[in-house]
């Protein structure tokens, strides 16, 4: 049983790094477009509407992350949960 439980807690900590990686990976397209928007609205004050594609882009990826950050904790819960298991019944 303890095999079978390692080897799942194997298995999720993997798809984690998985998801922290895809959220590494949104982090920098987000920062990519979001400096693009800064700098030109530095510049330019009626912005908003040259940048409509991109601030859509921007809401995306914002989004995206958020989904990938409440996959990430609901996993780490999950690995904490086997961990207690382990430890209290082994």
């Amino acid at each position: 049983m303890l095999a079978c439980i390692t080897t799942d807690m194997m298995r999720v900590a993997h798809k984690i790094s998985d998801v922290v990686y895809e959220l590494h990976q949104t982090d920098k397209k987000k920062a990519k477009v979001e400096s693009i928007i800064e700098q030109t609205c530095q510049s330019d004050e009626q912005c908003e509407s040259k940048l409509e594609s991109e601030i859509e882009e921007w809401k995306q990826f914002c989004s995206v992350r958020i989904s990938l950050v409440a996959k990430r904790d609901k996993m780490q819960a999950q690995v904490y949960v086997v961990l207690l298991f382990l430890i209290f019944f082994t």
